[in-house]
């Protein structure tokens, strides 16, 4: 008998999850989706698998193009809620007049043009899942004050509607930085603020997860080569891709990617690299001039100062090799034997 009722439970969240993939409301991101390599990123990880087992509201921070979309759509395929809808909307992208409506939904005749039959809003059709809210800082003050009722009564009320439709919905919620910069300053909410950001995570930028950018960059070129024909990297290469800033974060690494399988060369913004050495000219820590170190004479702890100072001036390997007077060889076996010993402190 047990066995017979787990399986038209089984059949049920299958039906269920047919029906939410023919809408296109379904989450297909998971956490192990995610490359991630680098320190930085695993901790960010670990933090929202932890928040993902949880029900509360969740703030995801980043820049654009960190993948913030994907960590909402992991936290929740983690989550109670994993067979109920995905439902997402850029705030940023809708005109505050449809954004309301698409947000909340109608009844016919509420407004000339609107729908016969009236339609339901992203809320309603998030109920038993979550909703996804990027951009959340670009809302309107008074589309504030409405989602904050939402939230707080659990219930939606479409607009030409007298009647309200009670809601279990999570709300995951995405910004930048400055969104606490508006609460700040009274261009956000600060009730709301704290209603939507009761659990927080922050994912780190590109440029500060350097471990992740070659495997992110050789996952994007293998899977948008066509067949075995997949463009190899060389030293050169990989060191350009580590001293970029990427501005654009994954985004823009994976259009660099698109077209460096198109045309087997790296097409980077030759002005971000200029712009870096001109912030690193203004250092005071910058070693000029050409001059040789005999690492032999010196301390291993003012050499590993040195090694670090000249990486984190973007200077290549085959660069610091040359100032420091010894081969490319050496120098790889000084980074390694550097990771080596921070491992085992």
């Amino acid at each position: 008998m047990l066995f017979s009722g787990c399986n038209k439970t089984s059949k049920f969240r299958k039906k269920i999850r047919y029906e939410l993939n023919k809408k296109g409301l379904f989450a297909k991101y998971k956490f192990q989706d995610i490359i991630a390599i680098d320190p930085a990123m695993k901790a960010t990880i670990a933090k929202a698998i932890k928040v993902g087992l949880s029900d509360s509201a969740v703030m995801i921070y980043g820049e654009s193009g960190t993948g913030k979309e994907m960590i909402a759509q992991s936290i929740h395929n983690i989550s109670k809620r994993k067979d109920g809808p995905f439902v997402a909307i850029n705030c940023a992208a809708i005109s505050e007049n449809l954004l309301e409506s698409e947000l909340f939904g109608y009844e016919e005749g509420a407004f000339t043009g609107a729908r016969k039959g009236g339609k339901p809003g992203l809320f309603e059709l998030a109920h038993g899942g979550t909703i996804f809210l990027d951009e959340i800082n670009s809302l309107p003050p008074n589309l504030q004050a409405k989602l904050l009722r939402v939230i707080e009564e659990k219930e939606v009320m479409r607009i030409g509607s007298d009647y309200v439709i009670p809601l279990d919905v999570r709300v995951i919620s995405a910004a930048n930085e400055e969104l606490k910069r508006k609460v700040e300053n009274g261009t956000f909410r600060k009730d709301l603020f704290y209603r939507l950001n009761v659990l927080e995570v922050s994912i780190p930028p590109l440029r500060e997860r350097k471990k992740d950018i070659i495997p992110l960059f050789k996952y994007y070129v293998k899977n948008l080569s066509e067949g075995d024909d997949i463009p190899e990297l060389d030293d050169e290469v990989e060191e350009k891709l580590m001293n970029y800033s990427w501005k654009g974060n994954v985004r823009e690494l994976k259009n660099v990617a698109q077209r460096y399988v198109v045309f087997n060369e790296l097409d980077l913004d030759e002005k971000e690299f200029t712009d870096n050495e001109k912030r690193l000219d203004k250092s005071n820590n910058r070693l000029d001039g050409d001059f040789v170190l005999d690492l032999k004479e010196i301390d291993r702890f003012v050499e590993n100062k040195v090694i670090e100072m000249l990486l984190k001036q973007g200077l290549t390997k085959t660069e610091i090799a040359q100032r420091l007077g010894i081969s490319r060889t050496a120098l790889w076996k000084k980074l390694n034997s550097n990771v080596t010993e921070g491992n085992s402190h």
